[in-house]
Order: structure tokens, then sequence, then C-alpha cells
């Protein structure tokens, strides 16, 4: 950003101009290396030469942009792989154009970005990590794959081939045959679950001894079948060598660009650069994941599983522009070792238990609480059941001191049932913490691991406020039922896209206004040069901000520590946030600029969570408010809240079901 080189005044064109995509080449994971050493794409040198500081603004080689600039020499080529520069009184833009915005490349992403490859359109994904993937895929770690019910939906195809692993398709439609074929009963979910995730090429480490691959749970109910061991980054990696593709890492989206009800697509900054990024596209899908930074770091470690990033930025966008968010008092909470003194946060790297491992979670007198001898699924068929069971033990005072419950690794039998991750991490802990966990009880704390207000939508997962805007949904959201789930990820990412594929069609690019995107980047700007002058720094106020929520947004919600959480984050609105330094003004990796930004979304959606916390007068899914046990028909909805900056008011609202069954995916693709 800001001024260009001095040889930029030069305006010798480096490339061939083209005024409008024809088509689609071959898909690059967009980040510095682009415009470096790429046959297909321009330096970025050369890209900037092209530009003139002029008065007013210049724009270069764009459809309904005007005038010339770097674009590739290979016929066909996506035209969001280079890019054109804008010049404006503010400073340089780097403008991208696509059929398709996807923001965010998390399971939701993902699908959402398979789907939408399948459409003929070009397609575009913009991800705030590195990788190419961020969220729980771009963790990669040790995860269960979840049964998806349409089986079809992913078959090799001539347009989706070169992004699957052919040769795991065939592997998984060979082992779905024999294993059907032994024991029927095993149909219908199983060979869905065989097709569906083990067409995408995913690694699964944990197999049999004969070499299949290992069914951790069997069992004929809704989210229940699961394989163990997926890395879901590998679809990622996939994707990016997709020639449908184009994606974006390392770039941070800021806001959505809105103008007469309509949105044209997103803008941010291109974290190990600074550079200002526009995205201006026909359709933009949001899935930007879950939201579980506000249970962020309280004691030793997070009291969250998921990712720093997930910070809502587009919700929080799009709430600015006057979209209701609804669903943010739902979550999702794991068993986690508590070590040594507090909380710890270790998904993959610690010890700990959840609903599938039911017939070893004790409380503090050592006794199995989970057991239903006339049901034994009945924790595993309802991990809400099994999430306010848990919270009613610990609120009872049957919990530790830490405020958990234990898990029992002592038994072979245990340790054969226990999750993959949990269970290769035993002897980590004997060998190197000098910890026994087949010998003693493993303390265990509750940490929140998926969480999600997102924008209210309509039937055709579009907002309600804004056409052109669609939203997965993230984070599995399940509204009124009470808890998400990973497997929801899939479905709404993949319709989202299917929907957003559909208006594509027929939507046109509109015509970028280049005030918005001004005001946008000098609201960034204030935050990174601390125009006010401020003596706080941003990782000040973001524990502030997770110590307030953490306090109450676990899964006992007590009205006493809700209003106290909400007069806490009410005071960091008014009084720290102001406050707020960023240390250093430079523009290339400036992750405190990062994370100042980000506060601000986090403090929004803290304040949501904990207000809808309170307004839902009821126990439901997966949270107990003690004050109010059990649910409430009145409540069996979603609540929308809408407003700013405190000023917030709340709506009960009717969210439309999305399920594979009443979905005609021929439509578009």
């Amino acid at each position: 950003m800001g001024k260009l080189p001095a040889d930029s005044e030069s305006m010798n064109l480096p490339c061939s101009s083209r005024s409008k995509s024809s088509g689609r080449g071959k898909g690059v994971a967009m980040d510095d290396n682009m415009f470096v050493g790429d046959s297909a794409a321009c330096s970025r040198r050369s890209f900037l030469k092209g530009v003139g500081a002029t008065a007013g603004f210049t724009l270069l080689a764009g459809a309904g942009l005007g005038a010339t600039g770097c674009a590739p020499q290979e016929d066909g080529a996506n035209l969001a792989e280079t890019g054109h520069a804008v010049v404006t009184p503010q400073g340089t833009y780097e403008v991208y154009e696509t059929d398709m915005l996807v923001c965010g490349c998390g399971y939701a992403g993902m699908s959402a970005a398979a789907n939408a490859a399948k459409s003929g359109l070009n397609v575009t994904v913009v991800e705030k990590g590195p990788f190419g993937s961020g969220g729980v895929a771009g963790m990669n770690f040790d995860f269960l794959t979840t049964w998806i019910y349409d089986p079809n939906f992913y078959q090799f195809d001539s347009q989706i081939g070169p992004v699957l692993n052919q040769e795991v398709n065939l592997a998984a439609r060979q082992y779905a045959e024999e294993r059907n074929g032994a024991n029927p009963a095993c149909s219908g979910q199983g060979q869905q679950l065989d097709l569906e995730v083990l067409n995408k090429g995913q690694m699964f480490p944990e197999r049999n001894e004969d070499g299949s691959y290992h069914i951790f749970s069997d069992i004929e109910a809704a989210k229940i079948y699961m394989v163990e061991g997926s890395f879901p980054r590998h679809e990622t990696d996939r994707l990016t060598a997709s020639p449908w593709l184009t994606i974006a890492d390392q770039t941070m989206l800021t806001d959505l660009i809105v103008k007469d009800g309509v949105c044209q697509g997103a803008m941010g900054i291109h974290l190990p650069t600074g550079a200002f990024r526009v995205f201006r596209a026909k359709a933009t899908v949001m899935a930007t994941g879950g939201t579980c930074w506000i249970n962020g770091w309280n004691t030793v470690a997070p009291q969250s599983g998921s990712v720093p990033d997930n910070t809502s930025d587009l919700e929080m966008a799009a709430f600015r522009h006057g979209a209701p968010i609804v669903d943010s008092e739902w979550a999702d909470y794991d068993l986690i070792t508590v070590y040594p003194t507090g909380i710890s946060c270790g998904y993959p790297a610690g010890l700990g238990a959840d609903s599938m491992s039911v017939g070893y979670i004790k409380d503090r007198n050592g006794d199995l609480f989970l057991v239903d001898e006339d049901d034994p699924l009945k924790y595993q068929k309802s991990r809400s059941l099994f999430l306010q069971t848990v919270g009613q033990c610990i609120a009872d005072g049957r919990g530790s001191d830490a405020g958990g419950v234990y898990v029992d690794y002592s038994t072979e039998e245990a340790r054969s049932h226990i999750r993959y991750f949990y269970r290769r991490n035993i002897d980590l802990f004997r060998d190197t913490f000098g910890i026994d966990p087949t010998g003693d009880l493993i303390e265990c704390g509750l940490e929140m691991i998926e969480h999600q207000g997102s924008i209210l939508t309509d039937e055709k997962a579009m907002s309600r406020e804004f056409a052109g805007l669609f939203c997965a949904r993230g984070g599995g959201m399940t509204g009124a039922a009470g808890s998400p789930g990973v497997s929801h990820n899939y479905l709404y990412g993949n319709y989202a896209a299917h929907c957003a594929a559909e208006y594509a069609k027929t939507a046109e690019l509109g015509e970028l206004d280049f005030s918005l995107i001004d005001a946008e980047r000098e609201r960034l700007e204030a935050i990174r040069t601390n125009a006010d002058g401020g003596d706080l720094r941003p990782v000040t106020i973001r524990r502030a901000i997770q110590n307030a929520a953490g306090s109450a947004m676990g899964i006992i919600r007590t009205t006493e520590a809700l209003e106290a959480a909400r007069d806490e984050l009410a005071r960091i609105r008014e009084e720290d946030l102001p406050r707020q330094a960023v240390g250093s003004p430079s523009l290339a990796y400036n992750m405190e600029w990062k994370e100042a930004i980000e506060n601000y979304n986090l403090l929004t959606i803290a304040e949501l969570s904990v207000l809808a916390s309170l307004t839902r007068e009821e126990s439901r899914g997966s949270y107990l408010r003690p004050e109010f046990p059990g649910p409430n028909d009145d409540w069996a909805c979603s609540l929308a809240i809408s407003g700013s900056e405190g000023a917030y008011e709340t709506a009960k609202v009717e969210l439309p079901t999305v399920d594979w069954e009443s979905i005609d995916w021929s439509t578009v693709a």
C-alpha cells in the first residue's frame, strides 16, 4: 500500500491486455510466489510497473474497469490469478475478479469450493491462514470424518476429476462393496461414508491389521458413523491444483463490499505484504468457521480447540452493514486434559474424551455416570444430552476441583476405544511428563471446540438483507436443535455454494464504488498507525475479552456470570478499545495489527453471544441455565440480534431447514 516504487511512473505495460475473463486456466495458490517465476503470471515488480501514480485514480486491465495491464499470457487463463492494480488518492489496490468468491477454506469452505468448481464458474477462495486452508482443516490434526448423506455428490467426473485421488476413489468403492456385501446392515450410511469421504483423497493413518479403514464407530444413528484419522488439509492440496479454482491464502478479509442492498465481494489485507486486496464477485459465500476464540486464553492455555484466526471477521462486517446475527449462543465442547494447574487446550496433543467414550468418564467419586444399560447408545446418539449431563454433574458438585470430570484409561478396553489422537499421547505423557495415564484417573476440563453466530439467511442460504451474499452457517450450526456438528459443515458449505452458483449464473459484476473501499482502508490504517494514541497493546485487550466471555460461555451459564460478562465487555468497549495501540507501523507481517483488527470483531461476537444466552431463558442443546432448567417450547426458534456497539435488539426467527434429500443438486452443475 502507499507509494509505488520510483520506476512505477513508466506506463510500459509488461503483459498483453485483456478486458474480460474468457475461460478458466490452471488455478494457483495465490501468494507472493505468484508474482515471480511463474510463466502464467507477471512478476510483482512488473505488475506494479504498469501502474501510473496519477491524481484521481487509474484502473488497469479489468472487466468494466477500463485501461490495460498485467494479465496471463495463456489463452483462457483465470483472470483472478494475477489481478489488476488500481490507484486512488488513498493508495494502490490489488483488485481480483471472479464469478464466485468463497471466504474461508475450512470444512465448509472446502466443500463450497469443490461444489462451485463443478458449476463451471470461475471460483476464488480467500483464506486467512497459510497452506491454502484454515480452521480445523488447516490445523490438519487427526480427526473423525463423519458420514455425508449424498453418496453421488462428489462422483468422479471430467470437471472435478483432477481434484480427487482416483486411486483412493476406486479403493473406497471396492471397500464399500465388500463391506456392505458381507454385512447388508452396514449399507446406507456406511456406503455413503465410504464413497463420499474416501473419495476426497484424504489420509487414514489408523488402519485395521488387514489394511482396511478403521471404523471408529459403527452406530446406525445420524452423525455417529465415523472413520478416524483423516487429514482434511490434503483435500485442500488437491483443490489448489485444480484448474477450476484459485486459492488466495494469508489474506485477511476485513469488510464486505455492499452497495444498494447488493454484496459485490469483499476486501482486506494480504498479511505478508500489507497490500490491500479487493475481491470483486458476482456471488460471495461466507464460510469463515466458528468463533471459539472468545473462550481463548484464560489460564495456562486456551479453553478452545479452535484456531486463533477464527474471530468472526466477516460476520461482524455484515453485522456492521445491518445484517442480523443468529444462533450466537450455541457452542460445542470436548473434554481435554487439565495440566498442570489450569484447563489446557491440547486437542491433538493432550488426553481427553467426548461422547464416543462415555463408558470411561467418571465423576469425582470414581462413579460412571454416563452409562444407561437400557439404552447403551443414549449419550452417543445425542451429543447435546451428553454435554448437559456432564454439566449437571459438575453443577451438582460431583466434578473435579478444576471444574471438569475424569477419564479412566486404566484398562486395555478403554484404551482401545479412546479416540486415536488421545490414545497416541499416552506414551508421550508417561515419557515426557512422568504421568501414567494407565494408572491414574485423568482430570479433564471442558473446552469450546465449535461456536458460531452467522448471518440471517433465507431458504436459498442468501442474506435476507443483501443480495449476492451467501452463508454456509459455519460451525455446522443447527439452530434451535441446540448444538453444532462437523458433519453439517459439508452440507451447509455445499448448499451455500450451490445456491450462489445458481445466483451467479445471471448476476453481473457490480461497478466498484472506491469510496467504500477507501473508507475501509482508512479504518484499518487508523488502527495500524494509532492516530489517537493509545497505551494498551492488542494482546492485553484480547485476554480481557476472553476472560470475560470464557467465565460465562461454558456449559454452565448462570445469570450472575452472564451479567458480569456483559458488564465487563461493555467496559472493555468503552474504556479499553479506544486505548488500543499497535507497537509497529510496519505493513509486512504485522501480526499485532491483525490482532488489533480482530479484537473489534471478537468483542462484538462475544457481546452478542452473552446477550443471546441471557435472553434465552431455558436450558437447551449444549448448555445449562441453572435458573431455567429444561427446554421451553417458547424458545424452539432461533434468536436474531441486530443493532450496533451495545445498542442491540433481539428477535425470534425461524430458519429454513436444509437437508440433503430436499435439494435438487442438478440445477447448476
